[in-house]
């Protein structure tokens, strides 16, 4: 099992967290918080191969929008490809996790689950922007897994629920 503890020295983050450090979002700021935090700490980023193909959709849809422009695309396309985040090839037992924690979860689909899967079996916290999957993992017993925006000061949660 993970550790819960701050003093880690890997973690396996999620495609929010990628996407909120390139792109503007709300969450954003804990975003670069924690990316301090880690860049401070030597802490290794970690993700299974699913965070390229997520983050890179995050990107194009927001660009589909009209939400960014295609110069922003590409540079924070760019600027995610640059970020050394080690990227784990899923595997038939990381396979068959992220298909137990999927039903633990009760999703019809198994992308979370390869995250916490991975966590689970490299014993290092998950970080995610989905505060949702944080409950709901932690409900689970997966204590080790946390929402980004435990990260915000009490100042900008009360800004951030006030706008």
């Amino acid at each position: 099992m993970p550790s819960s503890s701050s003093a880690s020295t890997a973690v396996v983050i999620d495609a929010g967290v990628g996407v909120a450090r390139v792109l503007a979002m709300s969450f954003s700021p804990s975003v670069r918080t924690a990316w301090q935090r880690w860049r401070q700490d030597n802490v290794s980023l970690y993700a299974p191969s699913l965070w390229q193909y997520e983050t890179a959709s995050a990107i194009r849809k927001s660009w589909a929008a009209g939400l960014i422009s295609a110069d922003e695309a590409d540079a924070g396309l760019s600027t995610l490809l640059n970020f050394e985040v080690r990227i784990i090839a899923a595997d038939g037992e990381l396979i068959r996790r992220a298909i137990r924690w999927a039903e633990r979860l009760q999703q019809r689909v198994a992308y979370d689950g390869v995250y916490i899967a991975l966590s689970e079996r490299s014993g290092m916290d998950f970080w995610t922007t989905d505060q949702r999957l944080a409950n709901g993992a932690r409900q689970a017993g997966a204590d080790w897994v946390h929402w980004i925006g435990e990260l915000v000061s009490p100042a900008a949660a009360s800004t951030t629920a006030n706008q």
